[in-house]
């Protein structure tokens, strides 16, 4: 394989990594990088990794991390993982720890063991332009992190969620489309104020298409969500979400359900041919429900129970 050590500003482009059968035919990771911040990982082909074909490791810390991952980013600010295909690993495609401002954009990742793109523990980093599909676990995937940017990524035929941020902080979910998901296209936990916007989600099996849940004011706008099996945006938990102007075809149950989650805003939602109520509000005090046109459902319009001073307004119900 290739060792780089104590190296800034590597550049790892164009290299190819096969395997029969679990690890590379050398026993030896493909390419590791250690103490090298600043570098580039680009147009490599990676398939069938049992340990990490391309690994990066202590670049800006102590630490290092072994794994069967197709691409691992360890304590490495400011990498570039980009224009790579990776398929057929027994772990994720690409796992990136504690890099803060990378970018991880461009790749072809499908048949994962795992996850697709996992971050962790950082701040900063973007998800872009990536396409994922055919993974057992989750599409992209991130976790106790800050500030990052997923777009215009395409996440399908995965074995969880499509996109997942858990425990993190101001997250932006912009402009990605999720296709077949084994649960919810998008889900937003235990993350506050994060941002979901302009996203396609389609076929939700098994759950909903967007779901927030423990996560303080989220704004949720200009989404498509279609055929989700349960509901097509559901709000959990979470105080202050703003729900703005999303498209919502035929969801398995309510178009837009809200629970436990106090002072939600409604607004200019276009909900249609879904099996349940449009709007079902449980458990929510304050809620605006304003300007949402709502048709062709197999319940109630909009449907509240046990929530007080609500305001229900402007709205548009039929063909009911």
């Amino acid at each position: 394989g290739i060792h780089i050590a104590d190296s800034k500003n590597a550049d790892i482009v164009s290299n190819r990594f096969f395997s029969e059968d679990y690890g590379l035919a050398t026993g030896r990771d493909g390419i590791y990088l250690n103490n090298s911040a600043g570098s580039l990982i680009a147009y490599n082909n990676v398939s069938r990794a049992g340990k990490q074909p391309l690994s990066m490791a202590r670049s800006a810390g102590t630490g290092t991390v072994f794994g069967r991952h197709g691409v691992t980013v360890d304590q490495s600010a400011n990498t570039v993982i980009r224009d790579n295909q990776i398929t057929r690993t027994t772990g994720d495609g690409v796992r990136v720890h504690q890099s803060n401002n990378s970018r991880i954009r461009d790749n072809q990742i499908s048949h994962t063991g795992e996850n697709g793109i996992v971050l962790t523990a950082d701040k900063g980093t973007k998800i872009l332009r990536n396409t994922v599909s055919d993974t057992a676990l989750r599409g992209i995937h991130v976790f106790n992190s800050i500030e990052n940017m997923i777009k215009k990524n395409t996440v399908r035929d995965t074995g969880g969620f499509g996109i997942y941020v858990h425990k993190s902080g101001y997250a932006s979910v912009i402009n990605n489309e999720t296709y077949d998901t084994a649960k919810a296209g998008i889900r937003i936990e235990e993350t506050d104020n994060a941002t979901v916007k302009r996203n396609d989600v389609h076929n939700s099996f098994n759950y909903n298409g967007i779901n927030i849940i423990d996560s303080d004011d989220a704004v949720i706008e200009r989404n498509y969500v279609s055929a989700a099996n349960t509901n097509g945006i559901r709000i959990a938990d979470s105080a202050r979400a703003s729900v703005l102007e999303n498209e919502v075809y035929a969801a398995g149950h309510a178009g837009i359900r809200v629970i436990n989650s106090d002072d939600a805003n409604l607004q200019g939602n276009d909900i249609y041919a879904g099996r349940g109520n449009g709007v079902h509000v449980t458990h929510s005090d304050r809620t605006q429900i304003v300007d949402n046109d709502i048709r062709n459902q197999g319940g109630y319009g909009i449907y509240l129970k046990q929530s007080d001073d609500a305001s229900i307004r402007e709205n548009t119900t039929r063909d009911m």
